[in-house]
């Protein structure tokens, strides 16, 4: 088996979808996230939503105005419906990592929150492993972005929430919250006190206190060994920024 062949058995993946994702490569010099989202609303391993006759007139509009982020639709009339399918799907996939409300997205495309929730998640494994797969075909480019789309479809967000997100029980509107009320990374959490942060919506005293907890075992954990001779500020330095 070749490199791409084993990494393709070990992410669980149709070889197909390997096979769109390589085309995708070759292909596409400057794609866009939508372009991304319809690559791999695109392959067999992907969970897509339906298409109705009322959703033709909304989707052809989308064709007219982003046509260039994506490939030529087909002229058979099936294929052609699934290509819709595949652009639908696209479009709330990029919806959602543009933190737009789960229950707008429900409405909006006639899905239920359980299949909303399967369809984020397929998309979050498909656009991982495609990565895996672009990095071994030395696409680094393609391979990032998909990285970092990954991320922002397992958490529903912008990429300037990715940070916030990781932390425990903050969520894609927590960490707006957060944001909007000037903490934007994690040493803008660091330095705040409890009081300030519980005062954030829908953040709180019980809640403030664990982001700290989480924080500063964090802090700990990127400083336990270093040495404090000054001479050696630099690395310790360099410790801290990597955690931060």
């Amino acid at each position: 088996a070749t490199a791409l062949g084993r990494r393709v058995a070990e992410l669980y993946i149709d070889p197909v979808t390997a096979e769109v994702g390589r085309a995708f490569f070759e292909s596409q010099k400057r794609p866009t996230t939508l372009s991304y989202l319809f690559m791999l609303s695109s392959t067999p391993d992907a969970v897509t939503v339906s298409v109705r006759k009322g959703d033709y007139e909304t989707l052809e509009s989308v064709l007219e105005q982003r046509g260039g982020e994506l490939p030529e639709p087909p002229v058979d009339e099936f294929e052609y419906h699934e290509y819709l399918s595949r652009l639908k799907t696209a479009l709330l996939l990029e919806e959602w990592v543009e933190e737009v409300r789960e229950d707008v997205l429900v409405d909006k495309y006639d899905v239920g929150p359980g299949d909303l929730y399967l369809l984020t998640q397929t998309a979050v494994w498909i656009a991982y492993s495609l990565s895996q797969v672009a990095e071994i075909l030395g696409y680094s480019d393609h391979a990032a972005k998909l990285m970092l789309l990954s991320k922002r479809l397992e958490h529903g967000v912008k990429e300037e929430l990715l940070e916030l997100v990781s932390l425990r029980g903050i969520g894609r509107v927590r960490a707006r919250s957060l944001y909007k009320h000037g903490y934007r990374s994690l040493a803008d959490l660091l330095v705040a006190t409890v009081e300030e942060l519980a005062r954030v919506p829908g953040i709180g005293l019980t809640l403030a206190k664990r982001i700290k907890a989480q924080l500063e075992q964090g802090l700990n954990e990127a400083t336990a060994g270093m040495p404090s001779r000054a001479s050696e500020t630099s690395g310790e330095q360099s410790r801290l920024d990597s955690y931060l």
